[in-house]
Parts: C-alpha cells; structure tokens; sequence
C-alpha cells in the first residue's frame, strides 16, 4: 500500500495484491483515458492519474506507487488525457471572451498550447462554482477531435424556496482538431451525436462497495479498480486505488 498527500485535503491510496508493478505494455479495453468524476482523470495505459490541487493547479500521481510526478499552475481542472497529452481547463482572465484550455505534455505537466474557446456576451464557464453562478465542462476524444460540452447558469441568490429560475442559461459545444488545434463550434445536436456514436466514457455515479463514503462505480486502470471518495471529514477528496 502506497499513501500519499497531494496538496491540502487529496490523499492517494494504491493498494495491489502483490509487488508487481502494472505494466504500461498491456493493451486491452480498459487502457483508454477516462475521467473518474469532473477534475479526476485516468489514464491507465500511462499508469497515471490527474487531479485538481485543491490548493490550485492540477497533480499527475503514478497510480501504482502514489508517488507525484508533477504538479503545474499553468491549469486549474484536468478533462481528458490523449496521446501523452492532457487538456485541461484554466481560469479565464478578468475581461477575456475567449475560454482558455491548455494542452500539457502529460510526463512532465509543461505547457504544449493554449486554445481559446470564444464565450457568448457576458458568459464565462468557471472551474468552480460560486455564489449565484454555476458552470460545467466535459471533454470527449472522438476520431482525432476533442468534443468540448459547456454549461453556464446565472441567478440571483435569493431566500426563496423554491429558489426562483435562473436568470440567464446558455450551453454550447466545440470540436477541437488534435493535430493543429484547430476549433469548431457545434450546436448540441452535432455535440452528442460525436459523443454518442464513439462510445466515449461516462462519469456514472454510484456506491462503491468497497468504502463507505465513496461514489462513482470503480473502473479499471491496468491492474487497479479506481474509484473516487468523497471523504465526511476536513481531509476532502480522496482517491482510493485498489487491485
């Protein structure tokens, strides 16, 4: 068993049935990239897993040690890893219209590119949410593109119950070209047809078995079954690999 504290309140825990390490020659159906929950991603082949800091920044540990291999603040959330890459969300400067996503070099977490994705009037999709704002983002690899699915709601807060609708609610979509970044706005329709037609991993909430305060269905990671936990205590988010 291999322990390790990454940044204030994440801990990885890779537990194996013997010393072996996991093989990064394996290829089989569970070698490809999945996101685990929003901010934790797997890549199994690699033998690494990418987390939100929540100090800030993004953390690649080796699954099978727990050791980390890098840690960068050129981004905030990973969303999806692909051939020794990883793309990842940033916080957008005050005033931009354009969202930044930051391509990293996944062995050593040091910026490739950076790809703006143009926003609507007065939306901005944030890596967290705060007080009457709400924002999410997922990324599918799909034949060469990246599918990048966005959603921002704005309300005022209010006492109320029910809370009153929101004041302002805009989606959108893009199709990002892995070769030369290329971007290409798709409407929802074009967006979950890509997404659907390639089977692309889904984060499928549910119990795990295994421990008592954790959610998300186990997956597999090379040797390892990888699950999230979401801990009752101060520590936060935890992830918990076993084999």
């Amino acid at each position: 068993m291999a322990t390790l504290a990454i940044g204030s309140g994440f801990a990885l825990i890779a537990t194996a049935a013997n010393d072996a390490p996991v093989s990064s020659s394996r290829v089989d159906s569970a070698s490809s990239p999945f996101v685990m929950r929003p901010g934790v991603v797997v890549d199994p082949l690699a033998g690494r897993l990418y987390m939100m800091n929540p100090q800030g920044g993004i953390d690649a540990v080796e699954i099978a040690s727990g050791k980390l291999i890098w840690r960068t603040m050129a981004a905030a959330k990973p969303l999806i890893a692909f051939q020794d890459r990883l793309l990842a969300q940033a916080e957008a400067s005050r005033g931009a219209s354009d969202l930044p996503l930051i391509v990293l070099d996944a062995k050593d977490g040091s910026r490739r590119a950076t790809i703006g994705l143009p926003m609507p009037s007065g939306v901005m999709p944030t890596v967290a949410n705060s007080l009457g704002t709400a924002s999410s983002l997922s990324a599918a690899i799909v034949q060469g593109e990246a599918v990048i699915q966005w959603r921002f709601t704005q309300s005022h807060p209010s006492g109320v119950q029910p809370p009153p609708e929101p004041a302002r609610t805009a989606a959108g979509a893009f199709a990002i070209d892995l070769r030369t970044f290329a971007v290409t706005t798709l409407d929802s329709q074009q967006a979950a047809a890509k997404v659907d037609g390639s089977h692309a991993s889904a984060v499928a909430p549910s119990q795990l078995s295994s421990a008592s305060n954790s959610y998300v269905k186990p997956q597999r990671a090379g040797d390892f079954y990888v699950g999230v936990a979401l801990r009752s205590s101060a520590s936060g988010i935890s992830a918990i690999l076993e084999r």
